[in-house]
């Protein structure tokens, strides 16, 4: 154990117990300081119950949040997007709308297959379509079927084509939607 370290639990971390009310005083809930030495030098120091490594980097902090990690007090640099995911398969009967009611419909990416059923619902999964960039297309084509559109009122997704199929399709859908 170094010097610091040393000094840090045997006389600094039972002055701030009895501060923070631990050993009787403040009442304080600070967990977090900043040590200074006669150098004038910080030294960030956290209350622990026992001897840890801090081993995070800027780059395993969230952009613009404050941490202690061994490198000293740290600002995040990591940008770390955070998104909710769904995946699923839909059945939609002969001659209905393909509409996707989920809790995700306002997406910020969707891709789906359209599989006529076949024997079961596990061997549906021959695609004739496809969605992709908000558009839906025939297997095999460059040229868009129709525009997929969110339905804010009904709170779902519509692909803008009918299931023309004469049986059961499943829309086999993946989406993510990213969170600001």
């Amino acid at each position: 154990m170094d010097w610091f370290t040393e000094l840090f639990i045997n006389e600094v971390k039972p002055a701030l117990e009895h501060h923070s009310g631990l050993g009787g005083g403040s009442g304080s809930d600070d967990k977090m300081f900043i040590l200074l030495d006669e150098n004038g030098t910080e030294y960030p120091a956290v209350v622990v119950n026992e001897e840890t490594v801090f081993d995070a980097t800027a780059n395993d902090i969230r952009e613009g949040k404050t941490a202690a990690t061994e490198d000293g007090v740290t600002v995040g640099t990591k940008d770390i997007p955070a998104y909710h995911t769904t995946e699923g398969a839909k059945v939609t009967t002969a001659g209905s709308n393909f509409v996707l009611p989920i809790t995700n419909y306002d997406y910020t990416k969707l891709q789906a297959a359209f599989c006529p059923f076949n024997t079961s619902l596990e061997n549906s999964v021959a695609a004739d379509r496809i969605a992709l960039n908000d558009s839906v297309y025939p297997v095999q084509s460059t040229i868009p079927e129709s525009s997929i559109t969110i339905d804010h009122e009904n709170s779902r997704v519509d692909f803008g084509i009918t299931n023309n199929y004469g049986k059961l399709c499943l829309i086999r859908y993946i989406t993510y939607k990213e969170i600001y």
